[in-house]
C-alpha cells in the first residue's frame, strides 16, 4: 500500500507540525514501508482457523499468578520526599499551572 503526499500533508496538519518538502517525501517512503509490513503481518496465518493448532486463551490458561504478594514496607516520611522539592506547601508539591 502506497501513502500519497497529501495524505502525509493531512497527518502532519493533525498533529500540527510542520514538515518540509524534503521530509514530505521521507515520510512518503517510510509510511508506505511501514503500511506495506504491517499488510504482510496481516497475511501470515496463526493457525486460529484450525482449532487443534492453536488453542484460545481462555482454553490455554494455566491460572497461575505470576505477580507477587503484597506486603507493607517502611517508606518514606511525607517530610524526607518534600524537602527538595523548590516549591512546596505544607502537605504537597507546588507545580505550575500548564494550560
Amino acid at each position: 500500500m502506497k501513502i500519497s503526499k497529501a495524505e502525509v500533508e493531512y497527518i502532519a496538519n493533525l498533529a500540527r507540525i510542520k514538515v518540509s518538502d524534503a521530509d514530505i517525501e521521507l515520510l512518503v517512503r517510510d509510511m508506505s514501508e511501514m503500511l506495506e509490513m504491517a499488510g504482510k503481518l496481516n497475511e501470515v496465518s496463526t493457525g486460529a482457523d484450525k482449532s487443534d493448532d492453536v488453542c484460545s486463551d481462555d482454553v490455554c490458561s494455566d491460572d497461575v499468578c505470576v505477580l507477587r504478594d503484597d506486603k507493607v514496607v517502611p517508606s518514606y516520611s511525607r517530610e524526607q520526599i518534600l524537602k527538595n522539592a523548590p516549591c512546596r506547601d505544607d502537605n504537597s508539591f507546588i507545580v505550575p499551572k500548564i494550560m
